[in-house]
């Protein structure tokens, strides 16, 4: 297959971008390019969508990359099209570097996605064409608690930009940088070891907003302290992490034990 044939490709605008209201840009570049768009769709995603989409690794990573993932991604309606024209694929993740240069100010939030390969192209173009994903374990949608707390955390004011120090392709800033990943696997550990019916994606989402205290100094307990506190709440952690003052009362049992600022 040479670069110039002709081909098609799968390109997804993510909340974002539709937010942001950035299409007829987008579409421009791709008709400078020789793309034609075919079948535009617009919907809002589920988390069965996500992990279909994210189909190589989805459903194996970490469970609190994909809650915060799913918040993102779920928050309002994508718009995603089939392209066609001479070297679409090359053509696309072009437009989406492009693009994410232009426009992006986040590793989570990155606007765009297209199709690495025919075979995902192809897979994708399918299940937009088929309608909404159906729900799947273990991410259904009829469980929706990791993916409500999840975002919450990103839509609280305390959540701050980017932050340096992120490794890998996990891109999730402040949440993941540095030593995150041990810290919330403890908090998670703690929380299901205290309350063995916790599900692991509530635990996670809960041990997200920890994190992001911790991150701005509101928080300084240990993984310990921090699943004693959240237990003790009687289950409403974090809207209580969330929503409380900076420097507000705490509750008598958070106070004797020094966990909360």
């Amino acid at each position: 297959m040479t670069e110039h044939e002709t081909q098609t490709t799968f390109v997804m605008l993510k909340p974002d971008a539709v937010e942001r209201g950035i299409e007829a840009e987008v579409l421009e570049m791709f008709a400078r390019f020789g793309l034609r768009p075919e079948g535009r769709v617009e919907r809002r995603l589920t988390v069965s969508d996500v992990a279909a989409l994210d189909h190589e690794d989805g459903r194996h990573r970490n469970p609190v990359q994909f809650a915060v993932n799913c918040a993102y991604l779920t928050r309002s309606p994508v718009v995603a099209w089939q392209m066609t024209g001479p070297g679409a694929l090359g053509v696309a993740l072009t437009v989406k570097a492009l693009v994410r240069q232009r426009y992006g100010d986040s590793d989570l939030a990155n606007l765009m996605h297209a199709a690495e390969d025919v075979w995902e192209a192809d897979s994708q173009i399918k299940m937009f064409a088929q309608g909404p994903a159906p729900v799947s374990a273990p991410y259904a949608d009829t469980d929706p608690a990791m993916h409500r707390m999840a975002a919450e955390v990103l839509a609280s004011p305390d959540v701050p930009p980017v932050a340096g120090g992120v490794t890998g392709d996990e891109g999730f800033g402040v949440i993941l940088h540095d030593d995150g990943c041990q810290y919330l696997d403890d908090v998670i550990k703690g929380l299901q070891g205290g309350l063995p019916g916790l599900t692991f994606e509530r635990a996670a989402a809960m041990a997200i907003a920890v994190k992001v205290r911790r991150d701005l100094e509101v928080f300084t307990g240990t993984p310990a302290e921090a699943a004693t506190a959240l237990l003790d709440l009687d289950g409403q952690g974090l809207p209580v992490l969330l929503r409380e003052p900076r420097g507000g009362a705490a509750t008598a049992s958070q106070t004797a034990r020094g966990t909360l600022s």
